[in-house]
Order: C-alpha cells, then sequence, then structure tokens
C-alpha cells in the first residue's frame, strides 16, 4: 500500500483535536493500519482523547499476531475487539482525571488485506471508495442528522447544511462500552481510499472531492501528497470551520 495522510487546525479553531495514525507495514498481524479519530470540540481533552484512543488501539492489535487473515469474520472481529479496548481505557482515564465532561472522539480505523478494505468505526468519520469516475461513500454516520434523514424527517439536501449535522449519536470514550459499526468492501473497482473527520467533508461537497481527485487520475499513487494539500486547501478556502484529518490510500498494487 501506499498512502499520505495530513491534519490541519483550520481557520476557526485553536487547537487541533483531530489525530491520524499511518502504516502501510504490519501492525501486529495486520499488513497494514490507517484511523482517523476527531475528538469532540465541545468536551474536554479532545485533543487527549483521540491521541489516547489511537494508542491504546494500535498496541491492542499489536498484541494479536496469530490471526486468521482468511475469514472476514476474524479480520472485522479483531478490529472492533480493539475499538472496544480503546474505549475501556478511554472512559476509564477520562474518570481519573475528573473531566467533567468525559472525553470522547470519533475513531475510524481501516486495513486493507487481499483486495478488501476492513473497517471499524464509531462516530462520523467517514471513509469513501473513489474510481476514475465516482465517489462512495462506505460508512454511515452516527450523527443525529443521520437518523433524521433515515426517519424521514430530513432530505437529503436539508442533511448538508443542517444546524445540527455536528452532533454524533456515538463516541469512543464517553460510555463505559460503545457500539462499533464494522463491514468489508470489494476494492476491485477502487482506485483510491479517503478516510478523513467531518471538518473535511462538512466544507466540500462529494462532486468536489471528487473533481478534484479525479484531475490527476492519470498517476494517482505519486500524488498523494498533492492531493491531500489541495483538498486541504480548498476546505480552508470554503472556510475551515473545524480541525481537518485525512488519509489517502491508493489500492494499486505495485
Amino acid at each position: 500500500m501506499i498512502s499520505h495522510g495530513e491534519i490541519n487546525t483550520g481557520l476557526k479553531r485553536n487547537i487541533n483535536q483531530d489525530r491520524i495514525f499511518i502504516s502501510d507495514l504490519q501492525i501486529g498481524a495486520l499488513p497494514n493500519l490507517y484511523i482517523v479519530a476527531d475528538g469532540m470540540g465541545g468536551l474536554d481533552h479532545g485533543a487527549l482523547a483521540s491521541q489516547i484512543a489511537i494508542d491504546e488501539f494500535v498496541k491492542y492489535i499489536q498484541d494479536f499476531h496469530e490471526v486468521d487473515l482468511s475469514t472476514h469474520n476474524s479480520i472485522i472481529n479483531l478490529l472492533n475487539r480493539g475499538l472496544s479496548h480503546a474505549n475501556y481505557i478511554l472512559f476509564n482515564t477520562s474518570k481519573k482525571l475528573d473531566s467533567n465532561k468525559g472525553m470522547g472522539t470519533t475513531f475510524t480505523a481501516a486495513t486493507i488485506i487481499n483486495g478488501y478494505i476492513y473497517v471499524a468505526y464509531v462516530g462520523d468519520s467517514r471513509v469513501y471508495a473513489l474510481n476514475k469516475k465516482d465517489l462512495i461513500q462506505l460508512t454511515t454516520d452516527h450523527s443525529v442528522v443521520q437518523e433524521m434523514y433515515e426517519r424521514g424527517a430530513l432530505t437529503l439536501n436539508e442533511t448538508l447544511n443542517h444546524p445540527m449535522s455536528y452532533m454524533i449519536t456515538r463516541a469512543v470514550g464517553i460510555q463505559g462500552a460503545t457500539k462499533s459499526d464494522s463491514f468489508s468492501y470489494d476494492l476491485s473497482y477502487t482506485d483510491l481510499i479517503l478516510v478523513c473527520s467531518d471538518g473535511v467533508y462538512g466544507m466540500l461537497s462529494d462532486s468536489l472531492l471528487c473533481d478534484i481527485i479525479t484531475q490527476n487520475n492519470i498517476d494517482i499513487k505519486n500524488l498523494l501528497p498533492t492531493l491531500s494539500k489541495q483538498i486541504i486547501d480548498q476546505a480552508n478556502n470554503n472556510g475551515g470551520l473545524d480541525n481537518l484529518a485525512l488519509i489517502l490510500i491508493s489500492t494499486e498494487v505495485d
């Protein structure tokens, strides 16, 4: 795998509470690992929360060297267990720090194995798959607005700039247990994976994201730093209202 990641404070925040983890090399039994975590800005210690969650998740994965990578369930189960562990540690750390409002973060972890991407996530940090003409959102946000849309209370257009769009319904570290969603996805027709926080997609429409990436589709894997910078710059040009975190992963095999 070839990947590149960026975090950026944006234009309106004083502290960056977003964190990423990138490894194109083996972590425990997994051949690679990519994480985006968005510390919750309205809670105490958001930056600390996102970093602790990543550190604890990675430690957990590193301890497992004997995992059957030939079955989808075993990979998914490992990611989910890692998330549960990170949640447990973060929740108890919050109590020790006497953080009155708690410590919370979104958390999206992905690994690519044998032509599939495996994802486990909590919150609204997203995963997208891109080919030469389409952008496909693979995750479904754990958010108030998403639930309103699923109930038919909002149209898709109404969700885009809704005043409650920042409110998530699940997070890592807020309660003693959390529920993650997980899935695998066949990458046969995918050129690029984007993992990002809401500071990115909240400032950029899907069509604009797709345009930025596909205009360079002749040699995507060698342009990941350039593409990352273009996405960050455009998000800031459009307002930069939140912290920004993204990881781009080329699925092209050398």
